[in-house]
């Protein structure tokens, strides 16, 4: 898997979800205290081919942790849209933690 910093985004082109004087619910939909981003991870084609996702972790969220997997929003230049949140297992199970990708079928 590359890093992300191998992918083609401008400098001046930061993704962002809201910064620390805003917060905005409607473009990630989990808690603000969930760490959301404390484990992250990207890679291509994981939910449509050829297309980025970052997967990020949040071991807080829904009480259980929770994973989203963002991608770049095409109507909003500077945005992340979610496409996929899974919940963790039960409570306190810290889903979210550590997050990996791998093509374990070579599809690419």
């Amino acid at each position: 898997m590359e890093a992300i910093d191998d992918f083609p985004f401008p400098i001046d082109d930061p993704r962002e979800t809201g910064d620390i004087d805003h917060f905005n619910p409607e473009l990630i939909p989990l808690l603000r205290n969930s760490y959301l981003g404390f484990s992250i991870d990207s890679g291509l084609a994981l939910i449509r081919k050829g297309e980025l996702t970052i997967v990020s972790g949040a071991p807080r969220g829904g009480y259980s942790g929770q994973v989203a997997f963002l991608r770049p929003d095409p109507r909003a230049k500077r945005h992340l849209s979610v496409e996929l949140v899974l919940s963790g297992p039960g409570l306190a199970s810290s889903f979210g933690y550590d997050v990996a990708v791998a093509d374990f079928n070579g599809d690419g």
